[in-house]
């Protein structure tokens, strides 16, 4: 099965292996507006909208939150808070690496 599907895609795969390398621009897929629903645009734009100013979530082990400074690309201050995580904080949520067992 894996084998299909590399036979399948292997030319896209070498010419975005090229562009990687040349940094070009490059995409296999259609960027016509017409690929996609009529009120995706709205529906893209209240989805950004819903995430300004809010948390971004995300699991991880966080001590606090703090307010990023990110700008758009369009000036447009973005006010999202990410988590910060201290060290003792990650250590805790880590989990223990498994024990090798002799047989």
């Amino acid at each position: 099965m894996p084998d299909r599907y590399y036979d399948k895609h292997k030319e896209t795969l070498q010419r975005a292996r090229q562009v990687i390398v040349s940094r070009e621009f490059w995409s296999p897929y259609p960027e016509s507006p017409r690929a996609y629903a009529e009120d995706a645009p709205a529906i893209g734009e209240a989805a950004f909208e819903d995430r300004l100013g809010k948390r971004f979530a995300i699991d991880q082990a966080a001590d606090r939150w703090s307010a990023g400074a990110e700008t758009s690309a369009y000036g447009r201050h973005l006010g999202v808070s990410y988590p910060i995580a201290s060290v003792d904080a990650l250590l805790a949520a880590a989990n223990p690496a498994p024990q090798k067992v002799d047989d």
